[in-house]
Protein backbone atom coordinates (compact mmCIF):
# COMPACT_ATOMS: atom_id res chain seq x y z
CA UNK A 1 0.00 0.00 0.00
CA UNK A 2 2.88 2.36 0.80
CA UNK A 3 4.31 1.76 -2.67
CA UNK A 4 1.01 2.72 -4.33
CA UNK A 5 0.72 5.88 -2.19
CA UNK A 6 4.29 6.81 -3.04
CA UNK A 7 3.69 6.22 -6.75
CA UNK A 8 0.53 8.36 -6.68
CA UNK A 9 2.39 11.11 -4.85
CA UNK A 10 5.23 10.95 -7.41
CA UNK A 11 2.75 11.12 -10.32
CA UNK A 12 0.95 14.12 -8.78
CA UNK A 13 4.22 15.96 -8.21
CA UNK A 14 5.30 15.24 -11.79
CA UNK A 15 1.99 16.53 -13.19
CA UNK A 16 2.12 19.65 -11.05
CA UNK A 17 5.70 20.40 -12.04
CA UNK A 18 4.79 20.06 -15.74
CA UNK A 19 1.89 22.44 -15.25
CA UNK A 20 4.12 24.94 -13.46
CA UNK A 21 6.76 24.66 -16.19
CA UNK A 22 4.15 25.33 -18.88
CA UNK A 23 2.87 28.31 -16.92
CA UNK A 24 6.41 29.65 -16.51
CA UNK A 25 7.03 29.29 -20.25
CA UNK A 26 3.78 31.16 -21.01
CA UNK A 27 4.75 33.91 -18.57
CA UNK A 28 8.15 34.17 -20.25
CA UNK A 29 6.56 34.27 -23.71
CA UNK A 30 4.03 36.90 -22.61
CA UNK A 31 6.82 39.04 -21.13
CA UNK A 32 8.85 38.74 -24.36
CA UNK A 33 5.82 39.76 -26.42
CA UNK A 34 5.18 42.72 -24.12
CA UNK A 35 8.82 43.79 -24.48
CA UNK A 36 8.49 43.61 -28.28
CA UNK A 37 5.33 45.74 -28.12
CA UNK A 38 7.05 48.33 -25.92
CA UNK A 39 9.96 48.47 -28.37
CA UNK A 40 7.54 49.07 -31.26
CA UNK A 41 5.80 51.85 -29.33
CA UNK A 42 9.19 53.38 -28.60
CA UNK A 43 10.15 53.20 -32.29
CA UNK A 44 6.85 54.87 -33.25
CA UNK A 45 7.80 58.01 -31.27
CA UNK A 46 4.12 58.26 -30.25
CA UNK A 47 5.03 58.74 -26.57
CA UNK A 48 8.14 60.87 -27.00
CA UNK A 49 7.59 63.21 -29.97
CA UNK A 50 5.22 66.12 -29.57
CA UNK A 51 2.45 66.05 -32.13
CA UNK A 52 1.94 69.47 -33.70
CA UNK A 53 1.20 68.57 -37.31
CA UNK A 54 -1.11 65.69 -38.26
CA UNK A 55 0.65 65.37 -41.64
CA UNK A 56 3.75 64.11 -39.80
CA UNK A 57 1.85 61.07 -38.48
CA UNK A 58 0.26 57.90 -39.77
CA UNK A 59 -0.96 54.64 -38.22
CA UNK A 60 -0.33 50.93 -38.54
CA UNK A 61 -2.20 47.79 -37.51
CA UNK A 62 -0.54 45.68 -34.84
CA UNK A 63 -1.28 42.35 -33.20
CA UNK A 64 -3.30 39.38 -34.34
CA UNK A 65 -6.59 38.31 -32.81
CA UNK A 66 -6.87 34.56 -32.14
CA UNK A 67 -9.68 34.27 -34.68
CA UNK A 68 -7.82 36.47 -37.18
CA UNK A 69 -7.54 40.11 -38.03
CA UNK A 70 -5.72 43.12 -36.64
CA UNK A 71 -5.91 43.54 -32.87
CA UNK A 72 -5.39 47.32 -32.74
CA UNK A 73 -3.78 50.31 -34.44
CA UNK A 74 -0.97 52.58 -33.27
CA UNK A 75 0.13 55.99 -34.49
CA UNK A 76 3.70 56.51 -35.67
CA UNK A 77 5.79 59.47 -36.81
CA UNK A 78 6.39 59.38 -40.57
CA UNK A 79 10.04 60.32 -40.03
CA UNK A 80 10.95 56.95 -38.47
CA UNK A 81 12.67 54.13 -40.35
CA UNK A 82 9.48 52.58 -41.71
CA UNK A 83 11.17 49.39 -42.97
CA UNK A 84 12.63 48.61 -39.52
CA UNK A 85 9.30 49.52 -37.89
CA UNK A 86 7.30 47.23 -40.17
CA UNK A 87 9.83 44.43 -39.68
CA UNK A 88 9.39 44.70 -35.89
CA UNK A 89 5.62 44.69 -36.24
CA UNK A 90 5.77 41.61 -38.46
CA UNK A 91 7.96 39.79 -35.91
CA UNK A 92 5.62 40.86 -33.11
CA UNK A 93 2.55 39.67 -35.03
CA UNK A 94 4.21 36.31 -35.70
CA UNK A 95 5.07 35.93 -32.00
CA UNK A 96 1.51 36.82 -30.97
CA UNK A 97 0.06 34.35 -33.46
CA UNK A 98 2.30 31.54 -32.16
CA UNK A 99 1.46 32.47 -28.55
CA UNK A 100 -2.27 32.45 -29.33
CA UNK A 101 -2.04 28.97 -30.86
CA UNK A 102 0.18 27.67 -28.06
CA UNK A 103 -2.15 28.89 -25.32
CA UNK A 104 -5.42 28.15 -27.10
CA UNK A 105 -6.39 31.82 -26.75
CA UNK A 106 -9.71 33.04 -28.05
CA UNK A 107 -11.31 36.42 -28.55
CA UNK A 108 -14.38 38.02 -30.05
CA UNK A 109 -14.29 37.65 -33.82
CA UNK A 110 -15.37 41.21 -34.48
CA UNK A 111 -13.48 43.39 -36.93
CA UNK A 112 -11.30 46.08 -35.39
CA UNK A 113 -12.31 49.43 -36.87
CA UNK A 114 -9.65 51.13 -38.98
CA UNK A 115 -8.86 54.71 -37.93
CA UNK A 116 -9.67 57.46 -40.41
CA UNK A 117 -6.71 59.62 -39.45
CA UNK A 118 -4.33 60.82 -36.76
CA UNK A 119 -5.01 64.09 -34.98
CA UNK A 120 -2.80 66.07 -32.60
CA UNK A 121 -4.64 66.44 -29.31
CA UNK A 122 -2.80 68.00 -26.38
CA UNK A 123 0.50 67.31 -28.16
CA UNK A 124 -0.20 63.56 -28.49
CA UNK A 125 -0.95 61.68 -31.72
CA UNK A 126 -4.52 60.42 -31.37
CA UNK A 127 -6.29 58.01 -33.67
CA UNK A 128 -9.57 59.33 -35.06
CA UNK A 129 -12.29 56.83 -35.91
Amino acid sequence: MKKISFMLLAICITLLSCSNEESTNQDYDAAAIEAMYNEIISMSLANTMTCTNEQEWSFKGIGVKPCGGVDSYIPYARKINLIAFETKIKAYNNAVEIFNKKTGANSPCDITPVPKSVSCIDGKPTLIY
